[in-house]
């Protein structure tokens, strides 16, 4: 019978292996990495079974956001790893791409940067509403059954921003004489919202998706790139503690379940 693989243990160990992939084999040297220089507990990361899932070193995580804020992968090396002083940067390339192909790195990667792209739409979203709008509201919408345009009371300040122009004449005895509406270019704003969404496009891999994304917000001067990290950083840190808490919790009814079975199995004996 074929032996496991150590990491995953599920698929069968390649022959004079103790894993299945190169992938496993690096999961489980993370593994060991974190249980003998970060404090893990070993009962902290025994359970993990999918490489995506590890957690990372404090050095690793700086990685990822000097990558994510910078895309220099050899200058965000060098600022996580103080142990990159004295290599050529040929040598820091080398490790630091190493790094990225890593799942739990890429993994890591990936969270930030949906959790970047995220918070930049929800500050943005006035502006995806406001396209939204343009692109969605009808004419009529402003016209009464007999045609002629309503009053500025009848129209609510929502649709209102997909107007461009509203201009009203009237005689010098006050008897309106011509009014003509004309709304904003459905088609512009169709065009910006897919500029928005392709450059958000979540099939990209890591690296492009942090070039698009950071190209986007960069030429926003009303974004402040550190401080959207820095909230991004939280809410995945955080996502990260609710995981393994619900782990703890699934750990705890699972041993509550099999305490009961063996109490109702001894009982019958």
């Amino acid at each position: 019978m074929a032996k496991k693989c150590v990491f995953c243990k599920e698929n069968p160990a390649v022959i004079e292996s103790k894993f299945c992939s190169k992938t496993c084999m690096y999961a489980e040297q993370q593994r060991e990495y974190l249980i003998e220089k970060e404090g893990y507990k070993k009962e902290q990361l025994e359970h993990i079974t999918d490489p995506a899932e590890l957690p990372l070193s404090d050095n690793q995580k700086d990685f990822v956001y000097e990558y994510v804020k910078t895309k220099n992968v050899v200058n965000s090396y060098r600022t996580a790893f103080p142990s990159a002083v004295g290599l050529n940067n040929r040598e820091v390339y080398r490790k630091a791409t190493f790094l990225l192909k890593l799942p739990f790195i890429r993994a890591y990667a990936n969270e930030i940067v949906e959790e970047l792209r995220n918070r930049f739409i929800e500050d943005k979203f006035n502006v995806l509403f406001v396209l939204d709008t343009i692109i969605n509201t009808n004419i009529k919408r402003f016209l009464n059954p007999d045609g002629t345009i309503k009053s500025v009371d009848e129209i609510d300040e929502d649709s209102a921003v997909a107007i461009k122009k509203l201009t009203r004449r009237y005689h010098k005895s006050g008897e309106l004489m011509e009014e003509t509406i004309e709304l904003e270019d459905k088609m512009k704003a169709i065009q910006l919202v897919g500029k928005y969404y392709q450059m958000f496009n979540e099939k990209k891999e890591v690296d492009v998706k942090i070039t698009h994304l950071l190209d986007v917000i960069k030429k926003d001067d009303d974004v402040d790139i550190d401080t959207l990290i820095k909230k991004a950083k939280e809410a995945v840190e955080q996502k990260v503690n609710e995981r393994y808490l619900q782990f703890k919790e699934e750990q705890v009814i699972d041993a509550t379940i099999e305490e009961t079975e063996k109490v109702k199995s001894d009982g019958k004996k």
